[in-house]
This record gives structure tokens, sequence and C-alpha cells, in this order.
């Protein structure tokens, strides 16, 4: 924690690859980010000493977005048609 004239903090960052095997027949060794893969995280926390017993405190995170990818489907008939 660093502090000087009534101002202390501390600043983090951290750098998250989370990948899982697809274990398919048809795709043997395929990798997919997970749903926790958040690649980057910057954590910010500093407080302010007022005075007079009476201080504030700040705390800002910021992420990276999360993977998404969207559920697509299909139906096959028996007569071959598709939904």
């Amino acid at each position: 924690m660093y502090s000087t004239f009534g101002i202390s903090g501390w600043i983090s960052y951290s750098y998250l690859k989370a990948e899982q095997k697809l274990a398919a027949d048809d795709k043997i060794g395929y990798y997919f980010p997970r749903n926790s893969d958040q690649r980057h995280t910057l954590f910010l926390v500093a407080s302010f000493d007022l005075g007079k017993a009476w201080s504030m405190n700040v705390r800002v995170v910021y992420g990276s977005g999360f993977p998404h990818t969207p559920f697509c489907s299909s139906t096959i008939f028996p007569s071959g048609s598709q939904a």
C-alpha cells in the first residue's frame, strides 16, 4: 500500500486465460474458452484522509468481457427437412 499526503491505495492487474479441451469424437483436441475466462482485470483501491476522523474510500474494478457463444440448434425431421 502506498501512502502520501493523506492518500493511500493500491493498483492490481491480472491476466487469466481459462480454456477447456473438448472431448467430442469429431473435434478431439479442440480448446474453447471457459465461461470464467475473463482475460483482463484491473483493481484500483484508494483511501483519502479528510481530517477530523473522516475518510473517503474508493474501489474501482474493470474487467474485460466474458466469452459468449450464441446457442444455435437445428432439428432434422425424418422427412429430411430442417426446422
